[in-house]
């Protein structure tokens, strides 16, 4: 976990009626200094997020403003639905990690319903290999466990049925009439928005599927794509 997102979670989570956290308790509790403190505290500042400092009291989280994180995602998720977030400010790939915790659990339903968010992808990845263009401040990269009690009936129907919820949060958020390029991209105005890759995992007792994972890439501001990209890929 970077310095930025240990200290973001420590302030979140204070242990004192005032919500403050001091310099020394979070260098303690994060396992750094209170130099590392103090620029981690203004890398969250530049994110958007609102962290007040007095003297003789130390930081106090106001607001994340725009800025990604596992409490202010949570609070959007409606009761009920049961949802377990991970936020990340950059990772090698969303699926890929959601890969790596189905295979380090000894039973996968315990997962479903997991959400992996990143605002970074270093190494995201499409269909086929494809490496997936996911750059920091610019779009919402995120996978999701799937893991139902009986294991899964239909999984062509998941990358359809994601496709379409991309479509509806567009025009739900943005407004935006989007449409889908069978079946896994997404387009607005012409250009790719969205791609979606689901992965699953097959039982070879059963030959069934018990889980999978489906990753959604959402370009959400128009960005500097690369010279190959430029022509094809466009933000809201």
């Amino acid at each position: 976990m970077k310095t930025r997102d240990s200290v973001l979670r420590e302030l979140a989570e204070p242990r004192t009626g005032d919500g403050f956290v001091s310099g020394e308790e979070l260098a303690a509790r994060c396992g750094i200094s209170r130099q590392a403190v103090w620029k981690a505290v203004n890398v969250l500042r530049a994110h958007g997020a609102r962290v007040d400092a007095v003297t003789n009291r130390g930081y106090h989280l106001a607001g994340t403003g725009n800025m990604l994180s596992q409490e202010s995602v949570a609070a959007l998720v409606p009761s009920g639905v049961g949802a377990h977030v991970k936020v990340y400010g950059s990772i090698d790939s969303t699926n890929a990690e959601a890969g790596r915790l189905c295979a380090e659990t000894s039973d996968v339903r315990k997962l479903n319903g997991t959400v992996i968010i990143a605002e970074q992808q270093t190494a995201g990845r499409g269909r086929l290999g494809r490496p997936f263009f996911s750059p920091p401040g610019s779009g919402l990269y995120l996978s999701i466990i799937y893991a139902p009690e009986k294991g899964i009936s239909s999984p062509a129907v998941l990358t359809a049925s994601a496709a379409v919820a991309v479509c509806r949060a567009l025009k739900s958020v943005y407004g935006a009439d989007a449409s889908i390029k069978w079946v896994n991209d997404v387009f607005l105005r012409g250009k790719k928005v969205c791609g979606i890759l689901a992965e699953g995992v097959t039982n070879f007792e059963t030959g069934r599927i018990d889980s999978a994972v489906v990753g959604i890439g959402i370009n959400i501001l128009p960005g500097s794509f690369p010279p190959e990209l430029a022509d094809v890929a466009g933000g809201g």
